[in-house]
């Protein structure tokens, strides 16, 4: 016997919908997670540029000024995100027969919170005596 098809049957309906909730779930997870890869890359680039100028602005200022107190100096104009910290400490020879003070290693880090986790951005430059 042959079976009269006038229609979709409540079991062809029910497969449907659950599939369309499958494949939409799926998608946006999968748009989520992009969104979040691309928030983490945006925050780190905008770190690294922060990071470079501070370097940059390092090299510019003379010797003399290159102190914890001129912070402002250094660091540029930064949105509330970004946290500058700056560390400027004196190298020695190793064996400690000079005191000079001519060489200053200035380490420069940018912390960053997106959304409740915290990253940080470190860099280093030596600054040399002229």
């Amino acid at each position: 016997m042959i079976k009269n098809s006038k229609g979709f049957t409540q079991t062809d309906i029910m497969v449907a919908v659950v599939a369309i909730i499958f494949f939409t779930t799926l998608i946006v997870a999968l748009m989520t997670n992009v969104k979040v890869q691309s928030t983490k890359l945006k925050g780190k680039l905008l770190a690294n540029i922060y990071l470079t100028e501070a370097l940059e602005n390092v090299g510019i200022l003379q010797y003399d000024d290159v102190t914890e107190e001129n912070k402002n100096l250094i660091f540029p104009k930064m949105t509330d995100v970004f946290t500058p910290q700056l560390s400027i400490s004196k190298l020695t020879d190793e064996d400690n027969t000079k005191d000079e003070d001519v060489i200053k290693k200035v380490e420069v880090k940018i912390t960053y919170q997106i959304g409740n986790k915290t990253y940080e951005e470190t860099a280093q430059r030596l600054k040399v005596k002229e």
